[in-house]
Protein backbone atom coordinates (compact mmCIF):
# COMPACT_ATOMS: atom_id res chain seq x y z
CA UNK A 1 0.00 0.00 0.00
CA UNK A 2 2.80 2.40 0.70
CA UNK A 3 3.81 1.98 -2.81
CA UNK A 4 0.17 2.54 -3.91
CA UNK A 5 0.77 5.54 -2.00
CA UNK A 6 3.88 7.14 -3.86
CA UNK A 7 2.82 6.06 -7.25
CA UNK A 8 -0.59 8.21 -6.14
CA UNK A 9 1.55 10.81 -5.54
CA UNK A 10 3.77 10.68 -8.39
CA UNK A 11 1.31 10.71 -10.52
CA UNK A 12 -0.43 14.05 -9.36
CA UNK A 13 3.03 15.90 -9.45
CA UNK A 14 3.17 14.49 -13.05
CA UNK A 15 -0.03 15.55 -14.14
CA UNK A 16 -0.27 19.36 -12.94
CA UNK A 17 3.03 19.78 -14.37
CA UNK A 18 2.15 18.65 -17.94
CA UNK A 19 -0.53 21.12 -17.70
CA UNK A 20 1.88 23.96 -17.43
CA UNK A 21 1.97 26.42 -19.62
CA UNK A 22 5.62 28.30 -19.63
CA UNK A 23 4.63 32.11 -19.57
CA UNK A 24 6.11 33.83 -17.78
CA UNK A 25 7.24 37.39 -18.85
CA UNK A 26 6.98 40.28 -16.67
CA UNK A 27 4.20 41.29 -18.94
CA UNK A 28 2.49 38.44 -18.84
CA UNK A 29 2.37 38.31 -14.95
CA UNK A 30 1.26 41.83 -14.74
CA UNK A 31 -1.97 41.16 -17.11
CA UNK A 32 -2.45 37.82 -14.97
CA UNK A 33 -2.88 40.30 -11.72
CA UNK A 34 -4.82 43.12 -13.59
CA UNK A 35 -7.12 40.76 -15.59
CA UNK A 36 -7.25 37.66 -14.24
CA UNK A 37 -8.13 38.33 -10.10
CA UNK A 38 -9.44 34.97 -9.82
CA UNK A 39 -6.49 33.71 -9.42
CA UNK A 40 -5.79 35.38 -6.51
CA UNK A 41 -9.43 33.90 -4.71
CA UNK A 42 -8.95 30.22 -5.82
CA UNK A 43 -5.17 30.48 -4.92
CA UNK A 44 -5.58 31.73 -1.66
CA UNK A 45 -8.84 30.06 -0.71
CA UNK A 46 -6.67 26.44 -1.51
CA UNK A 47 -3.75 27.36 0.47
CA UNK A 48 -5.85 28.67 3.90
CA UNK A 49 -8.43 25.48 3.54
CA UNK A 50 -7.90 21.55 4.43
CA UNK A 51 -9.98 19.73 2.92
CA UNK A 52 -8.85 16.44 3.68
CA UNK A 53 -10.61 14.07 5.91
CA UNK A 54 -8.26 13.03 8.71
CA UNK A 55 -7.96 9.93 11.15
CA UNK A 56 -9.04 11.95 14.45
CA UNK A 57 -11.57 10.72 16.79
CA UNK A 58 -12.96 14.40 17.32
CA UNK A 59 -15.42 15.80 15.14
CA UNK A 60 -14.76 19.58 15.31
CA UNK A 61 -12.11 21.54 13.70
CA UNK A 62 -10.80 24.74 13.34
CA UNK A 63 -8.17 26.47 10.83
CA UNK A 64 -6.11 29.06 10.15
CA UNK A 65 -3.07 30.01 7.88
CA UNK A 66 -0.04 31.54 9.37
CA UNK A 67 1.72 32.46 6.16
CA UNK A 68 -1.33 34.25 4.89
CA UNK A 69 -1.77 35.68 8.03
CA UNK A 70 1.69 37.23 8.23
CA UNK A 71 1.00 38.76 4.32
CA UNK A 72 -1.99 40.66 6.43
CA UNK A 73 -4.87 38.22 5.12
CA UNK A 74 -7.01 37.29 7.77
CA UNK A 75 -8.37 34.02 7.51
CA UNK A 76 -10.41 30.74 8.91
CA UNK A 77 -11.96 27.71 8.42
CA UNK A 78 -14.85 25.58 10.12
CA UNK A 79 -15.47 22.02 9.09
CA UNK A 80 -17.31 19.42 10.86
CA UNK A 81 -17.20 15.46 10.27
CA UNK A 82 -21.02 14.39 10.41
CA UNK A 83 -20.69 10.47 10.97
CA UNK A 84 -18.14 8.01 11.06
CA UNK A 85 -17.84 5.37 8.48
CA UNK A 86 -20.24 2.68 8.81
CA UNK A 87 -21.24 1.23 5.40
CA UNK A 88 -21.22 4.67 3.93
CA UNK A 89 -18.15 6.90 3.75
CA UNK A 90 -17.97 9.25 6.01
CA UNK A 91 -18.77 13.18 5.16
CA UNK A 92 -17.35 16.42 6.53
CA UNK A 93 -18.62 19.57 5.28
CA UNK A 94 -16.76 23.25 6.06
CA UNK A 95 -16.60 26.41 5.24
CA UNK A 96 -13.37 28.78 4.47
CA UNK A 97 -12.98 32.92 4.18
CA UNK A 98 -10.28 35.52 4.07
CA UNK A 99 -10.19 39.16 3.83
CA UNK A 100 -7.22 41.15 2.86
CA UNK A 101 -7.08 43.87 5.46
CA UNK A 102 -3.92 44.83 5.09
CA UNK A 103 -4.86 47.01 1.89
CA UNK A 104 -6.80 49.19 5.10
CA UNK A 105 -3.55 51.01 5.94
CA UNK A 106 -3.42 52.60 2.15
CA UNK A 107 -4.48 56.19 2.22
CA UNK A 108 -7.94 56.38 1.68
CA UNK A 109 -7.95 59.68 0.01
CA UNK A 110 -6.14 58.13 -2.76
CA UNK A 111 -6.98 54.06 -2.18
CA UNK A 112 -10.08 52.49 -1.90
CA UNK A 113 -9.84 48.44 -2.13
CA UNK A 114 -12.07 45.73 -0.70
CA UNK A 115 -10.54 41.78 -1.35
CA UNK A 116 -12.00 38.87 0.03
CA UNK A 117 -12.78 35.35 -0.46
CA UNK A 118 -15.54 32.82 1.10
CA UNK A 119 -15.44 28.68 -0.36
CA UNK A 120 -18.20 26.15 1.35
CA UNK A 121 -17.17 22.62 0.83
CA UNK A 122 -18.28 19.31 1.10
CA UNK A 123 -15.63 15.91 1.52
CA UNK A 124 -16.74 12.50 1.10
CA UNK A 125 -13.88 10.13 2.53
CA UNK A 126 -13.82 5.80 2.39
CA UNK A 127 -11.24 3.74 3.50
CA UNK A 128 -9.20 1.99 1.67
CA UNK A 129 -7.15 0.36 4.73
CA UNK A 130 -6.64 0.81 8.17
CA UNK A 131 -4.45 3.82 8.00
CA UNK A 132 -5.05 5.09 4.04
CA UNK A 133 -8.15 6.82 3.02
CA UNK A 134 -9.83 7.90 -0.43
CA UNK A 135 -11.36 10.78 -0.59
CA UNK A 136 -13.61 13.00 -3.11
CA UNK A 137 -15.27 16.45 -2.76
CA UNK A 138 -16.51 19.55 -4.21
CA UNK A 139 -16.52 23.26 -3.17
CA UNK A 140 -18.18 26.50 -4.39
CA UNK A 141 -15.45 29.22 -4.52
CA UNK A 142 -17.04 33.14 -4.25
CA UNK A 143 -14.63 36.18 -4.23
CA UNK A 144 -14.27 39.78 -4.66
CA UNK A 145 -11.95 42.29 -5.51
CA UNK A 146 -12.91 46.43 -5.78
CA UNK A 147 -9.71 48.49 -6.57
CA UNK A 148 -10.00 51.94 -7.11
CA UNK A 149 -7.60 54.66 -6.64
CA UNK A 150 -8.80 58.25 -6.96
CA UNK A 151 -6.00 59.75 -10.15
CA UNK A 152 -4.09 58.31 -12.72
CA UNK A 153 -2.10 62.10 -12.73
CA UNK A 154 0.45 60.60 -10.57
CA UNK A 155 1.46 57.51 -12.53
CA UNK A 156 5.23 56.95 -13.31
CA UNK A 157 6.10 58.06 -16.76
CA UNK A 158 8.43 55.03 -17.51
CA UNK A 159 6.15 52.75 -16.05
CA UNK A 160 3.40 54.04 -18.34
CA UNK A 161 5.91 54.25 -21.30
CA UNK A 162 6.71 50.30 -20.75
CA UNK A 163 3.06 49.64 -21.05
CA UNK A 164 2.31 51.66 -23.83
CA UNK A 165 5.30 49.22 -25.70
CA UNK A 166 3.00 46.54 -25.08
CA UNK A 167 0.16 48.30 -25.78
CA UNK A 168 -1.52 48.30 -22.24
CA UNK A 169 -3.00 51.72 -21.51
CA UNK A 170 -1.97 52.41 -17.71
CA UNK A 171 -3.06 55.97 -17.61
CA UNK A 172 -6.47 54.92 -18.23
CA UNK A 173 -6.88 52.03 -16.04
CA UNK A 174 -8.88 53.46 -13.01
CA UNK A 175 -9.00 50.49 -10.78
CA UNK A 176 -9.93 46.84 -10.94
CA UNK A 177 -13.96 45.09 -9.77
CA UNK A 178 -14.54 41.86 -10.24
CA UNK A 179 -16.75 38.78 -8.85
CA UNK A 180 -15.72 35.26 -9.15
CA UNK A 181 -17.52 32.18 -8.91
CA UNK A 182 -17.08 28.82 -9.60
CA UNK A 183 -17.57 25.12 -8.81
CA UNK A 184 -14.61 23.37 -8.10
CA UNK A 185 -13.88 19.46 -7.86
CA UNK A 186 -10.83 17.50 -5.65
CA UNK A 187 -10.10 13.93 -5.42
CA UNK A 188 -6.81 11.90 -3.57
CA UNK A 189 -5.56 10.19 -0.83
CA UNK A 190 -4.40 10.58 2.95
CA UNK A 191 -1.92 7.99 4.55
CA UNK A 192 -1.34 8.05 8.54
CA UNK A 193 2.24 6.79 9.33
CA UNK A 194 3.00 4.93 12.79
CA UNK A 195 4.15 8.07 14.31
CA UNK A 196 0.44 9.79 13.51
CA UNK A 197 1.33 12.05 11.31
CA UNK A 198 -0.57 11.98 8.13
CA UNK A 199 0.76 12.85 4.48
CA UNK A 200 -1.76 13.32 1.84
CA UNK A 201 -1.97 13.88 -1.94
CA UNK A 202 -4.75 15.83 -4.05
CA UNK A 203 -5.28 16.88 -7.57
CA UNK A 204 -8.70 19.89 -7.82
CA UNK A 205 -10.11 21.15 -11.00
CA UNK A 206 -12.03 24.19 -11.46
CA UNK A 207 -14.13 23.44 -14.93
CA UNK A 208 -15.32 26.94 -15.90
CA UNK A 209 -11.78 28.72 -16.11
CA UNK A 210 -10.09 24.72 -17.01
CA UNK A 211 -7.77 25.46 -13.75
CA UNK A 212 -5.73 22.40 -12.57
CA UNK A 213 -4.22 22.59 -8.83
CA UNK A 214 -2.57 19.86 -6.37
CA UNK A 215 -1.38 20.01 -2.95
CA UNK A 216 1.08 17.53 -1.12
CA UNK A 217 0.33 18.31 2.42
CA UNK A 218 1.71 16.62 6.09
CA UNK A 219 -0.69 16.92 9.01
CA UNK A 220 0.28 16.99 12.71
CA UNK A 221 -1.58 17.14 15.96
CA UNK A 222 -1.66 21.20 15.48
CA UNK A 223 -0.03 21.96 12.34
CA UNK A 224 -0.66 21.14 8.79
CA UNK A 225 2.32 22.24 6.34
CA UNK A 226 2.73 21.15 2.40
CA UNK A 227 2.69 23.02 -1.01
CA UNK A 228 0.04 24.12 -3.56
CA UNK A 229 1.05 24.23 -7.19
CA UNK A 230 -0.73 26.25 -9.71
CA UNK A 231 0.51 25.69 -12.82
CA UNK A 232 -1.08 27.93 -15.36
CA UNK A 233 -0.62 30.74 -12.31
CA UNK A 234 2.38 33.51 -12.21
CA UNK A 235 3.27 31.35 -9.28
CA UNK A 236 3.75 27.96 -9.78
CA UNK A 237 4.24 27.04 -6.17
CA UNK A 238 3.37 28.19 -2.42
CA UNK A 239 4.69 26.72 0.38
CA UNK A 240 2.23 26.66 3.41
CA UNK A 241 1.97 26.12 7.06
CA UNK A 242 -1.78 26.18 8.65
CA UNK A 243 -3.00 25.82 12.28
CA UNK A 244 -5.79 23.49 13.52
CA UNK A 245 -7.40 23.01 16.28
CA UNK A 246 -9.43 19.79 17.06
CA UNK A 247 -12.53 20.34 19.41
Amino acid sequence: MKRFVIVVISLILFTTTLWADIETTLYKTALDLATKPNNLFIEINNDIENTVPNFLSRRFQIHTSILWNLFTVGNGQLRYRINDESGFPEVTPGISGWYLWGLTFLPEEDFSAKVYGLSPFVTFGKSLERNVKFFIGSKYTYGKIDLNWKSTQDQDTSAVGMADDFGFDLSSLAGISSVYQDVGFYTGITYQRDSGREVSALIGYYPSWKKIYSKIQVSGSLFDYGMSLYPDSYMLLHLYLNLHINI
